[in-house]
């Protein structure tokens, strides 16, 4: 029997990045994927990392999620520490067969200077971006989107996160 998960990793095509030295205290990576062959509409048990992420989704792709009974749709959102009994089941929707996006995993230091809170306030949690940065998360998504290769959107998270990083 073939797993779930190849339907959808197999075929992702996935550019890594790590931040600049400025950032790296706070943010461990930058993952950039594209699938084109989403064809599968089955929910997805997801296995946590243990880490707190932020994800972005583009080109018309979204992620419906559930914890439980209640199933929510978000295209940017962040994603805490799920434990083993809170299961977390995501099923991607795409107005094509292709789901893209980047995801941006902070580390503990990371996640209390950006996101303002303790990790334990992530935990078991799922939160829009628009809950953590307001209206800045909409220029961001927005520059992201409209960018036109995985280095330019990597600049524009740069810009970003060192731009919060004199504010804070």
């Amino acid at each position: 029997m073939q797993s779930p998960y190849i339907n959808y990793i197999g075929k992702m095509e996935v550019f890594n990045s790590v931040p600049p030295d400025e950032l790296k205290p706070y943010i461990e990576s930058y993952v950039f994927f594209e699938n084109t062959h989403i064809t599968n509409d089955k929910y997805l048990k997801v296995v946590s990392n243990g880490k707190v992420e932020m994800f972005i989704y583009y080109n018309n792709s979204n992620i419906i999620i559930t914890n439980g009974k209640k199933e929510i749709t978000l295209t940017h959102f962040i994603v805490g520490i799920f434990e083993l009994k809170n299961a977390l089941h995501i099923k991607p929707v795409t107005k094509s067969a292709c789901l893209s996006g980047v995801i941006v995993t902070f580390n503990f230091r990371g996640v209390c200077q950006f996101l303002g809170l303790p990790v334990k306030s992530f935990t078991n949690k799922v939160v829009r971006l628009e809950t953590v940065f307001g209206k800045k998360s909409k220029t961001l998504i927005d520059k992201i989107s409209n960018a036109p290769c995985n280095q330019h959107s990597e600049e524009v998270l740069n810009k970003f996160f060192l731009n919060e990083l004199k504010h804070v």
